[in-house]
């Protein structure tokens, strides 16, 4: 998969996730148990409250079901088995956030930096030269509840489900220890369970911009992702994204997030001038 040197893609497939962000994380004390609620009776997240329609996924399966609760179980207890250990954001009450783009918001302390930063952009974008009419900058997500990051979750369940389908039935059950293995290293640092992603935290945004007559936005096919990269938005946050502490996650050429320190191992950091963009071990 050789795409731009100094881009994400083509090293993602082989990262290990390793969440450090510099960020405060919101001290919760709740430990994600599946099947059955998350923390409060109005966060229930269970997997089967949300079957998958998918060709690959024949409806409703009650084995199905049972093994997307033992993936989300994996990861959770992959994220609060490091160190520091990584605890779950339920949610963020109203006061700890602030609006950045109509109902879209972000955690009150990270939503200026934002702003300042987005402020930036649309002042460069308007600037160019070689622009187009329907050309525009936008903002697809932001915070997300732990609910709605589960449903998120389901939402990106069926690709990575068929994706690994063939291996996964190569080990003589597509539904066995060994299949939620393959399962479990191919999705986990792509989509992060409900509760831990950095949107949960109110760091974090999906951006999307039409460019020369194309929209780019949430789309994590390969071939989508390579045009993102040229695109002037793109071009734009690889130089300057930085200065403002936010950073790339690596898997995904649309969500940036903010951290006050250096960027996390899922994160790539762009043009950074003051010290060099971390190897991949």
């Amino acid at each position: 998969m050789g795409v731009r040197q100094n881009g994400p893609l083509g090293l993602y497939l082989h990262l290990e996730t390793s969440l450090e962000p510099g960020f405060p994380r919101v001290p919760t004390p709740l430990r994600l148990v599946l099947p059955g609620p998350l923390g409060t009776a109005t966060s229930n997240l269970r997997a089967e409250a949300h079957p998958s329609a998918h060709p690959h996924l024949g409806g409703s399966n009650p084995r199905l079901e049972t093994f997307k609760k033992a993936l989300i179980a994996m990861q959770v207890r992959a994220r609060e088995s490091e160190h520091p250990p990584k605890r779950a954001v339920i949610k963020l009450e109203d006061s700890e956030l602030r609006l950045i783009d109509k109902a879209k918001q972000m955690h009150k302390d990270v939503a200026p930096l934002f702003l300042k930063m987005w402020t930036e952009v649309h002042a460069a974008h308007k600037a160019r030269t070689n622009s187009a009419a329907a050309d525009s900058l936008g903002i697809a997500s932001a915070y997300r509840s732990a609910e709605a990051d589960m449903l998120a979750w389901q939402r990106a369940f069926p690709k990575y489900y068929s994706h690994t389908l063939e291996a996964r039935q190569a080990t003589g059950d597509e539904f066995g220890t060994l299949a939620l293995r393959i399962i479990y290293q191919y999705m986990n640092w792509r989509k992060a369970p409900p509760g831990f992603s950095g949107h949960t935290r109110g760091i974090a945004v999906d951006l999307t911009t039409r460019d020369k007559g194309q929209t780019w936005t949430v789309n994590s096919d390969h071939g989508h992702q390579v045009g993102w990269q040229k695109t002037w938005l793109y071009g734009w946050l690889v130089e300057n994204a930085w200065k403002h502490k936010f950073y790339q996650l690596k898997s995904e050429t649309w969500h940036w997030e903010y951290h006050q320190d250096d960027p996390p191992r899922q994160c790539w950091g762009g043009h950074v001038k003051h010290r060099p963009v971390p190897k991949e071990k």
